[in-house]
Order: C-alpha cells, then structure tokens, then sequence
C-alpha cells in the first residue's frame, strides 16, 4: 500500500541545468565512470565528446575492457580496430563513435 505525502520543500535539493560541455569526457576517470557518462548523455542529448587525434569526436556508445595498471596513460589510443582508449582505470572500447565535421 502506498501512502501519499507532500514533500518537504525545506529537505528537496535542485540541480541546475545541464550544459553540452557536461559531456566532455575525461580520461582521468575510471572506465566505468565514463561508460555511464556515455550511456546517460546519449540520444537524444548531445552526447559525449573527446577529441580523437585532432578532430571532435561525440561518443554514443562503449564498453568497459580490462588493463594492466600503469599500461598506458589516460587518454592514450591503446587499440586502433577496435577504437580502445586507456582510462584512469581499466580501458573503454569505443562502439559507435561519429566525427564532427
């Protein structure tokens, strides 16, 4: 049984807008991190966006890989086919990947 209740407007919280550059991706995070940040920012929101050797790059879709720690540094292209980038921890594949133009 559900008993409804108004809220509380003295205990509610907001948070403000969200803004395209909150999907900017850092490679300082963790794999996982930046997957769920690729997953909420996806269509139809801008999406999540890196820079891959010189060109804007928006990120729609990833999956977390294993790496040796101290491998490779974040940010770092780890794998060209598949696209895999190291990460604070661990690596991400980049699945589905479109270039600015």
């Amino acid at each position: 049984r559900i008993v409804l209740r108004e809220q509380d407007e003295s205990q509610a919280t907001t948070f403000g807008k969200r803004t395209p550059a909150d999907g900017r991706i850092d490679w300082n995070r963790d794999a996982t991190e930046i997957h769920n940040l690729v997953r909420g920012v996806t269509h139809p929101f801008p999406g999540a966006f890196c820079e891959l050797e010189g060109k804007k790059a928006f990120v729609w879709r990833t999956a977390v890989r294993p790496l040796p720690a101290d491998t490779y540094a974040p940010g770092q292209i780890v794998s060209r086919d598949p696209i895999v980038v190291a990460c604070a921890r661990d690596a991400l594949e980049l699945l589905e990947v479109s270039f600015e133009e």
